[in-house]
């Protein structure tokens, strides 16, 4: 399978939930950041700059969290690298931002 070498450089199972968990912790902060600064100019919650800029935001504070909390060194030791890291923190956030846009179009 092609899946599988990909699979296996992702972080193990308590890192994957504890980095997801705190991705979801940084885009609840990212976007009440966003709606308040009103950044970018325009509709802060159905724009689609915003959106990219709150994925980034939030991986690269992902990566920059697991670096604070030396994670990426043992993750490394466990041949995961910081792309996978960086996937990993923005998934939850390129997921909530997709049901946040459909959500928000239906109102």
């Amino acid at each position: 399978m092609a899946l599988e070498p990909l699979l296996q450089r992702l972080p193990v199972q308590p890192f994957a939930r504890a980095l997801l968990l705190r991705s979801v912790v940084i885009w609840v902060g990212t976007r009440i950041m966003f709606a308040i600064g009103g950044i970018p100019a325009g509709a802060p919650l159905l724009n689609l700059r915003t959106s990219v800029m709150a994925v980034a935001v939030v991986a690269i504070l992902g990566l920059i969290d697991a670096r604070r909390r030396n994670e990426d060194l043992f993750l490394a030791n466990l041949g995961v690298g910081y792309p996978a890291i960086l996937a990993v923190a923005a998934f939850p956030a390129l997921c909530l931002e997709i049901l946040l846009l459909y959500a928000l179009s239906w109102w």
